[in-house]
């Protein structure tokens, strides 16, 4: 029979942890998640680990789900941050950025929000 000792159980716990936390976390995008302002440049996603590029991606669709014309994604120097320029002046309306990242661990994390383009 193992007994778990408090000891072992604290290094679990924070093994545990560690893993947890090793998938890239999205902290930052440019436009915001429910803001409302001109139409952006392009758009721009910062995470807490480095990503793969071929593997990273954003989109962005307007409210009628037709895809808006952005150029392909890239990364920064650190590859903490994708960005996709947009190609074109967006109309008013209910854009959703959709995004995918994969983290140099091979750790993938993926998710959307949506801004408003006004007048």
């Amino acid at each position: 029979m193992h007994r778990i000792t408090p000891v072992s159980a604290a290094v679990a716990a924070f093994t545990f942890a560690a893993v947890a936390e090793a998938h890239p976390r999205l902290v930052a995008a440019s436009p915001a998640a429910g803001a409302h302002g001109g139409s952006p440049a392009q758009l721009q996603l910062s995470f807490t680990e480095p990503l793969i590029g071929r593997f990273s991606q954003l989109s962005l669709a307007d409210a009628a789900g037709r895809t808006a014309p952005v150029a392909p994604t890239q990364l920064s120097a650190d590859r903490k941050q994708m960005f996709a320029p947009i190609r074109a002046r967006l109309a008013p309306g209910i854009y959703r950025v959709t995004w995918r990242a994969v983290s140099t661990d091979t750790h993938r994390v993926q998710g959307s929000y949506s801004f408003a383009v006004v007048r």
